[in-house]
């Protein structure tokens, strides 16, 4: 057995992003042809366990205690530690070993692995607190949900499962405004860095040419959030700041957040902007659009790219940084993304034809589509007036 551990980690070792992920699916789909019927039902019956205990360690910071000790931990020194029951901690934390998160040296002794120094990162942390607040009760609401509606496709952004588990007659993101902590939990969760950025693989400065015009903006980021893409795209070309104006847009009390925090910005217009209305800033060289178009049903993507379709001028480009699926071997992660978004907003993970099928919709086309994380089926699509 050593043998073919040392042979699938040194096949992995020598390989790409896409060899990994082929190499997770194989052992994947090994070690399910080897369970017995009893093997399935017992893993089915630990999957809602395994969030609601790694919750528990989240909030008892069982894993920086485990990674920031430079040896290995005890029941007693966690229980003094966090204050919890030396009881309950040995249940919890023989379970988490158990399922890999973290690892048992001895008796009542724990360490960390891969898996626990991973869940020490305050962005992932973030993502725990929202997958078991926000993501879970409404996944959970699902299968009544679809029931209900006579398992129909959900395109509608305030008739989801969402609105079920929580009660509520607002589309989610109006929900958060309302749920600060629960918002914050989903910016950390967004944060998390997906091992490739769009700008290790998309040529801006092939995109841009020689386009020189500093009265207008260059590149505007559209719904940017706290402005880590502006940021890393000024890191990157420091010379575009030359060729014409750097615009971060984002809704008031996030430009406020970001001119009272933000870091890296200087050079960038924070410009408060709400994408559901008309673009202000016209005639720019690049709209850029992150992960926005995923989280709203076609009708209101055809508003949000009308927006700024009005506002294009000749040499105007948007770029659309989204999943595109493929037809067939969708990666789980996408396909977990493309049920999230329908569960919470009524939404979407398109395929190729469906994209073309929405910016058609809305007077555009796509030029062309570079791909720069296969995993995710992340890509940037350049999108021009039809």
């Amino acid at each position: 057995m050593e043998s073919i551990i040392s042979q699938v980690e040194a096949l992995a070792a020598n390989t790409n992003e896409l060899g990994r992920q082929a190499i997770q699916r194989s052992l994947r789909d090994l070690q399910y042809s080897l369970e017995t019927p009893y093997d399935t039902a017992m893993r089915f019956t630990g999957l809602h366990l395994q969030v609601a205990m790694i919750k528990v360690g989240v909030d008892l910071g069982l894993f920086p205690a485990l990674t920031q000790s430079k040896t290995p931990v005890t029941v007693a020194a966690l229980a003094e530690k966090t204050s919890a029951s030396s009881e309950l901690l040995r249940r919890v934390l023989r379970y988490l070993a158990s399922t890999g998160t973290i690892a048992e040296t001895g008796t009542d002794t724990f360490a960390p692995n891969s898996v626990t120094r991973a869940l020490d990162q305050p962005v992932l942390n973030g993502g725990i607190n929202h997958l078991f607040n926000t993501l879970g009760p409404a996944i959970q609401a699902t299968p009544d949900f679809l029931k209900e509606t006579n398992y129909q496709n959900i395109t509608s952004n305030t008739h989801t499962p969402f609105q079920k588990a929580f009660n509520t007659d607002l589309a989610c993101f109006d929900w958060f405004r309302s749920h600060p902590e629960e918002f914050e939990w989903l910016h950390q969760a967004m944060r998390l860095h997906r091992g490739v950025s769009w700008l290790d693989v998309f040529p801006v400065d092939k995109e841009l040419g020689k386009w020189s015009e500093p009265e207008k903006a260059v590149f505007v980021d559209v719904g940017g959030g706290l402005g880590q893409q502006i940021v890393a795209l000024k890191e990157k070309y420091p010379a575009i700041a030359e060729k014409g104006k750097l615009v971060l847009q984002d809704l008031p009390e996030t430009i406020a957040h970001v001119k009272a925090f933000g870091k890296g910005l200087e050079g960038i217009e924070l410009v408060a902007q709400d994408f559901h209305t008309p673009q202000a800033v016209k005639g720019a060289r690049i709209y850029y659009l992150r992960n926005i178009l995923h989280d709203y049903p076609d009708d209101i993507c055809v508003t949000i790219l009308g927006n700024i379709r009005d506002t294009m001028g000749p040499e105007s480009v948007i770029l659309v940084d989204d999943c595109v699926l493929t037809d067939t071997g969708v990666p789980w992660q996408a396909a977990v993304l493309d049920l999230a978004m329908m569960t919470h907003l009524g939404a979407l993970e398109r395929t190729r034809g469906q994209w073309d099928a929405l910016f058609a919709e809305a007077g555009l086309k796509i030029r062309e589509v570079v791909v720069y994380n296969a995993t995710m089926c992340q890509a940037v699509s350049v999108v021009v007036k039809a």
